[in-house]
């Protein structure tokens, strides 16, 4: 069932013929894992632009800073953990 598991990043057991559990590698369960957080926050992000009052256009928001999109591009990439 493991190797079933490790070739095929999935496998359903089943007992007396009836699907009981799923078994996914740990490649599949990270991309399932990303790909819900994605969802959660296309979600969000379409919740807080339905509400048109607490919708600020980028360009005002870097306007208020004093920046231009040139400042960000010029700006180091920096990582997040």
């Amino acid at each position: 069932m493991f190797d079933e598991v490790s070739r095929d990043g999935i496998k359903i057991a089943a007992k007396n013929n009836r699907p009981i559990c799923v078994l996914l590698s740990l490649e599949k369960y990270g991309k399932m894992v990303e790909e819900m957080e994605l969802m959660q926050l296309g979600l969000e992000a379409d919740s807080r632009l339905s509400d048109d009052s607490a919708y600020i256009p980028f360009d005002d928001v870097l306007a208020r800073k004093g920046l231009t999109k040139t400042d960000l591009d010029a700006m180091p990439d920096v990582e997040f953990e």
